[in-house]
């Protein structure tokens, strides 16, 4: 799938796709410019950076709530179709329907986990170890990524509720 040319339905959803890369890639750029200068550091001077974990830690988890989203936005899942090749492409598209449902659900309910643990904040002790970088942020950045591939989800059972034409040959 062409990041340039999102397929009819997510046309809308392409600046927040945009906003989603340029924070995993500032992310991205944080937590290698921070090792490298860890490792220069400890190997020119001998001494650690204090704290230089926890920024890594959480620059690694931005990344990672960032390809989350892309991930989503260009259907670079994996898909093992041993057994929905062997069936009727009405058939294949029920079992289309009946997965990004599952998935649906499964994504909605990370959602809603991590909103509900993200809520807590310092109250339950959710900060870096040595910087007290609260979690609360980026249990939310998360949150957002996964709300980005549920609606992502839901976009495609919309699609997939239409009646294929000549020139669909794959609803999902």
């Amino acid at each position: 799938m062409s990041p340039t040319a999102p397929p009819e339905g997510r046309r809308g959803l392409g600046p927040v796709m945009i906003l989603f890369r340029i924070i995993g890639v500032l992310a991205l750029t944080v937590l290698t410019l921070t090792t490298v200068v860890s490792v220069a550091w400890r190997y020119f001077l001998d001494d650690p950076i204090f704290g230089v974990e926890d920024v890594s830690s959480i620059s690694l988890a931005v990344f990672v709530a960032a390809a989350v989203a892309t991930a989503a936005w260009e259907r670079s899942h994996i898909a093992v179709d041993l057994v929905t090749n062997m069936m009727s492409p009405p058939l294949q598209r029920l079992a289309a329907f009946i997965a990004a449902l599952v998935g649906l659900g499964t994504v909605g309910l990370a959602c809603y986990a991590l909103i509900s643990k993200g809520s807590c904040g310092q109250a339950c002790g959710q900060f870096t170890a040595n910087l007290s970088i609260p979690h609360m942020p980026f249990y939310f950045f998360f949150a957002a990524a996964f709300a980005f591939y549920a609606l992502l989800l839901a976009l495609d059972l919309i699609g997939a509720l239409r009646p294929a034409g000549p020139s669909d040959e794959s609803a999902l």
